[in-house]
């Protein structure tokens, strides 16, 4: 089986964000077990400079075109909309969460904009058998675009290089290691409104000075020892499909504090740390993270280890291989 991923971006370009990682896996996946995968982006398109001005669907447009033309391929897997152009084949239109549910959180009216209309083409295109990564996306999916997934699976981390670095891991029993700094590390990924950026400043001034508060700032291939310097992933995003953040941080024992969007629609509050609302202000978003705290005993411990039980359960990669390569393998050729 040749397999094409099409997206924006790509993580051997050096990006790192959340559809680049599920490409990386992806793609490994299919290699691992004997097919091809070739990861191609917006970069790879050789007219891309003559077109930047074109908005992003059209821009998928084209570049779909062209993989259609000059990709030898059986299957397309794209981010949202951007296996737009390719007619002839199967797409796979992966369900990171829709632009409509975004700009609803976001406080934005989602049918006015090019990109929610791309997405409901792509989602509903006569050869489109979209996959949600989560059961809140597979929600939307249905909500705003009336189709049904053709298959939910929740994306995978290599829990062997996401582990945590408690001094017992053997047994599992997280013995808290003391903070580096001297007081608990609190890490974000907030990069932009959407993960809590516009907040994140005030959050951490109302933690000081009892806890420290830094970016995750982890180059490519580097995010679990950058997960390992912390005690608390603190994640105050609007919208997500299935954040792999959230995962990573799940994977090496870290408590989170986030909203009950994405898959954590699905986990209960106080199951892996706090679990709050959109709406949560500065004030709640810092009690959380010192209740989750505690004096690094309990409940913490116990929120460390659910964290990675948790991850284990629902975010193997073997099982997310598992689930792809079937998924796959069965769509008409």
């Amino acid at each position: 089986m040749k397999v094409v991923h099409v997206s924006w971006l790509k993580r051997s370009d050096g990006e790192r964000g959340g559809v680049e990682k599920f490409a990386h896996y992806l793609q490994r996946a299919l290699q691992e077990a004997g097919h091809q995968c070739q990861v191609v982006s917006w970069n790879d398109y050789p007219a891309q400079r003559a077109s930047r001005s074109l908005n992003n669907p059209d821009k998928a447009l084209v570049m779909g075109s062209w993989v259609e033309a000059e990709v030898d391929f059986d299957v397309a897997v794209s981010d949202g909309y951007w296996g737009l152009g390719i007619n002839a084949k199967p797409v796979v239109p992966v369900i990171h969460g829709t632009w409509a549910q975004f700009h609803l959180n976001m406080g934005a009216s989602p049918w006015a904009n090019a990109e929610v209309r791309a997405q409901h083409d792509a989602f509903n295109a006569p050869n489109a058998f979209p996959v949600a990564c989560s059961p809140a996306a597979a929600r939307e999916l249905e909500l705003h675009h009336r189709r049904k997934p053709a298959a939910t699976i929740l994306h995978g981390v290599d829990l062997e290089v996401f582990r945590p670095r408690w001094s017992n891991e053997a047994e599992n029993i997280p013995e808290i290691i003391p903070p580096q700094s001297g007081k608990p590390l609190v890490l974000h990924a907030a990069t932009n409104d959407k993960k809590g950026q516009l907040v994140m400043p005030a959050i951490a001034r109302q933690l000081q000075p009892d806890f420290s508060v830094a970016f995750l700032g982890a180059e490519v291939g580097q995010e679990a020892n950058a997960f390992r310097r912390g005690e608390i992933f603190l994640h105050p995003s609007k919208h997500e499909g299935n954040a792999y953040a959230l995962l990573e941080a799940l994977a090496t024992g870290l408590p989170v504090v986030t909203t009950s969007v994405g898959l954590f629609e699905s986990v209960d509050d106080k199951a892996v740390g706090r679990v709050l609302s959109g709406s949560a202000t500065v004030s709640q978003w810092a009690a959380a993270v010192r209740e989750v705290w505690g004096d690094g005993s309990e409940p913490y411990t116990r929120y460390a280890r659910e964290a990675r039980s948790l991850a284990e359960s629902i975010a193997d990669y073997q099982k997310f291989k598992r689930n792809w390569l079937e998924f796959l393998g069965g769509l008409p050729s």
